[in-house]
């Protein structure tokens, strides 16, 4: 006897829908040393890295002070949708506002 496992997508038809350069509301699910793992309203699993959390690189040294377990955040935008990775968030106000003028 096999015992055979393995990952379905939370929300298949919530990823196919996510648009690259759109804007998000989520919820931190757990904090990492290098990255946040959210969990976004539409379904989709997706991470934020910590040097995509502010244009100011010193605010990354105490940015675990800040993004805490189950903190919402409504603009989180959408920059990769790798296959079989998770979906890359940025708060970078620098490439929101660009992604608002659709210059990115």
């Amino acid at each position: 006897k096999m015992l055979v496992s393995f990952r379905v997508s939370e929300n298949t038809d919530a990823y196919e829908a996510l648009e690259l350069g759109s804007t998000q509301s989520g919820k931190i699910l757990s904090v990492l040393e290098d990255y946040a793992e959210v969990q976004l309203d539409c379904g989709v699993r997706a991470r934020l890295r910590k040097f995509h959390c502010s244009d100011c690189s010193s605010h990354y040294d105490n940015w675990m002070s800040y993004y805490k377990q189950n903190k919402k955040f409504t603009d989180l935008l959408v920059l990769s949708k790798p296959d079989h990775r998770p979906v890359e968030l940025t708060r970078k106000f620098s490439l929101i506002e660009s992604s608002k003028r659709g210059e990115l």
